[in-house]
């Protein structure tokens, strides 16, 4: 695809698709209008387009893949179709980093930071019952249009009441009935120091999926100062212990409040950390599991799977330095490992390491996208300035982190059928984003 200049309106070469990756790091995009015949947007597709602001949706487009925004500036669309229509558009996860959005369509704005409404007025081509037989009662339309106008009336919505409430000093409650806790609930409640969760919760933004981070906040983001979490024991989702959130049973642990926490025992019971898990420990120094803990491993304070083969989390205050040399396996990463990592001094691996799930039915692209993910987690969320893989320096104080050094590489010995074209394709990639001299000097 190439760019008309004058109109800033990209023109697609021979179909209606953007490729995976097919504008990254464009930092000259600034407003894109895409042509009429775009179905698809690919995963990546603008990643690191740090000054793009503006976006035009045509009314073809069907599907926009995972993180096809990631990194840029996105704050409006447009969109040439009506907000029905864009609720039709597949849109993969962390698409556009669930950042608050405002998409300009047809007949209504979809205000993604207004509360409690995203939609003011919505004009609908069609009876009350029409759009009561097309739109369920918890579809998002219907919880957040404050007014639907209808050919025979208007459809308001009450303002909803507020999801959490004051009980005692210092402790909140969320009402009884609430079913689904979003991140976005409340700004800030710096007084909360203990958080009660009723029976009927079952479902917590930004702990849907203990491997996935669907959100880049949870819904205790507005709570800096929680020390405590309690569920009500008939609850089916959740439980709490000593004041940590974690699955029915304990078998993952989804967030541990406490800022003053500085050692944490695991239980017996947990087979997987959430992602968020640590995010409110920035004091946490080191990690304590009993020695015939049957899934996890403590070796100087940082957690690794029983094996040792998976990196599972690095303590935010953990001071030190990882070197994982040849003379180990290459090292699995878990989801997260390095959140809030301020106190890593240094990080080195010796051969490529690989997620933590990955598997012969992921190929190189899938692989390409999350050793992506983990250098921007490495940039973004630990205190890192650089680290390296085999003969390759990473610096993380380039904006985006770029390959500064490029010495002899050498492929491991694969331990998945694919991970040989997996390291191949990473390393034509980090050589294609060097420059001429770079290259010329990595090959001799």
């Amino acid at each position: 695809m190439k760019m008309n200049e004058n109109r800033r309106r990209l023109v697609p070469k021979t179909s209606g698709e953007i490729g995976f990756k097919e504008f990254w790091n464009r930092e000259d995009l600034v407003d894109v209008a895409l042509p009429r015949n775009v179905t698809s947007i690919g995963l990546l597709a603008f990643v690191g387009c740090t000054n793009l602001r503006s976006v035009t949706f045509p009314k073809a487009l069907k599907t926009v893949e995972g993180d096809a925004f990631f990194a840029t500036a996105l704050a409006e669309i447009r969109y040439d179709g009506t907000v029905e229509e864009f609720d039709r558009i597949q849109f993969g996860s962390g698409w556009c980093e669930g950042r608050k959005l405002v998409v300009r369509c047809s007949n209504g704005t979809i205000d993604f930071g207004a509360e409690p409404f995203f939609v003011k007025k919505l004009a609908f081509d069609g009876t009350k019952a029409d759009w009561a037989n097309r739109y369920a009662p918890d579809h998002w339309l219907n919880r957040r249009v404050a007014v639907v106008r209808c050919t025979d009336g208007d459809i308001r919505r009450p303002l909803p009441k507020r999801p959490v409430q004051l009980a005692t000093k210092g402790d909140w409650t969320f009402f009884e009935g609430a079913e689904y806790i979003p991140y976005d609930f409340e700004r800030n409640i710096p007084s909360a120091r203990t958080l009660a969760i009723p029976a009927s919760v079952s479902a917590i933004a930004g702990f849907l999926d203990a491997a996935e981070a669907p959100f880049p906040a949870t819904a205790f983001d507005p709570f800096p100062r929680l020390r405590e979490i309690r569920v009500d024991p008939k609850n089916r989702t959740f439980e709490s212990r000593d004041g940590v959130l974690y699955t029915k049973g304990g078998g993952t642990l989804l967030y541990a409040p406490d800022p003053e926490r500085r050692t944490f025992r695991v239980p017996d019971e947990t087979s997987a950390i959430g992602v968020f898990a640590f995010d409110a420990c920035p004091k946490l120094e080191a990690f304590e599991v009993p020695p015939d803990h049957p899934s996890f491993a403590s070796v100087d304070g940082v957690l690794f799977s029983r094996d040792g083969r998976t990196l599972v989390r690095v303590p935010p205050a953990w001071r030190g330095a990882l070197d994982f040399g040849e003379d180990r396996e290459p090292v699995h990463v878990a989801p997260g490992a390095f959140r809030g990592c301020q106190g890593l001094s240094g990080l080195s691996f010796a051969r490529l390491p690989v997620p933590a799930d990955f598997g012969p039915e992921d190929g190189p692209e899938s692989f390409s996208w999350w050793f992506d993910g983990l250098v921007d987690e490495l940039s973004r969320l630990s205190g890192l300035r650089e680290f390296t893989v085999g003969g390759g320096t990473f610096d993380l104080d380039a904006k985006p982190p770029r390959l500064r050094r490029l010495e002899s590489l050498k492929t491991p010995k694969p331990i998945l059928d694919n991970e040989r074209r997996a390291w191949a394709a990473a390393k034509r990639a980090r050589a294609k984003r060097l420059g001429p001299r770079t290259r010329q000097a990595a090959r001799t």
